[in-house]
């Protein structure tokens, strides 16, 4: 994997990672092969750290990474809207896609009543009340 600092790029393995919540903001902890000691490890503390997509753990059914969703195409009763995934909120309910084309953005709650099927492989998400997002 590559850690990214104000430095330069690394190579690390990561021995453990843990999710850490702290208040408003998740902390992820990472426990790297070969640095034992705080000293060893503090320099990198806020950089990132890249995973490549062959290195993932498969996703479990009906699981996706981000990277897998972005892009996906809307699709509305059968019918494609033009309309694609171009961000994923994190929301404390529930996530959100944010659908765009061109300037025009709506956002959509990853619920069942909105979200149906996602198909990784024809890029697409079934998309529930499409055209009740658009009245004001």
């Amino acid at each position: 994997m590559e850690l990214r600092t104000s430095t330069g790029v690394m190579q690390v393995e990561v021995v453990r990672i843990k999710l850490q919540k702290k208040g408003r903001y998740d902390t992820w902890l990472a426990h790297f092969r070969d640095m034992e000691t705080l000293n060893a490890v503090e320099p990198l503390c806020g950089n990132s750290l890249f995973v490549k997509s062959g290195e993932l753990p498969p996703a479990e059914d009906n699981e996706f990474y981000i990277y897998q969703l972005l892009g996906l195409e809307a699709v509305s009763d059968g019918k494609k809207t033009g309309y694609t995934i171009t961000d994923v909120l994190d929301n404390p309910a529930h996530t959100i896609f944010q659908f765009a084309l061109d300037e025009n953005i709506i956002l959509v709650p990853f619920v069942e009543k909105y979200i149906g099927d996602i198909s990784t492989d024809k890029k697409e998400v079934e998309v529930f009340y499409w055209e009740d997002w658009f009245e004001v």
